[in-house]
């Protein structure tokens, strides 16, 4: 998307992102995340349609992310927490 922001202040921005989307205010922080990325590029000197599109690209790789492995949480079996508790083997 060739912002001019640094790997480290993305890095900044992105922590502050997770802090707030982490606060139970709406659904997985839909909104809010988008208002924070926003507020956060607009200190670099970023628009608005730049932070948004970069807020929807993220929202679209942690979509792909889930989608690609969730099927592999729910299908793995383990052994049970209380065989794991008393050192057996699996």
């Amino acid at each position: 998307m060739n912002l001019p922001v640094g790997y480290a202040s993305i890095a900044v921005i992105l922590a502050i992102v997770f802090f707030v989307i982490s606060i139970p205010v709406t659904v997985s922080g839909h909104g809010l995340r988008e208002s924070i990325f926003v507020l956060m590029f607009s200190l670099f000197g970023v628009g608005a349609s730049a932070a948004l599109l970069y807020s929807l690209c993220y929202l679209a790789f942690t979509l792909a992310w889930s989608l690609a492995c969730g099927p592999v949480y729910l299908g793995f079996r383990g052994r049970p927490v209380s065989a794991r508790m008393n050192g057996v083997p699996a």
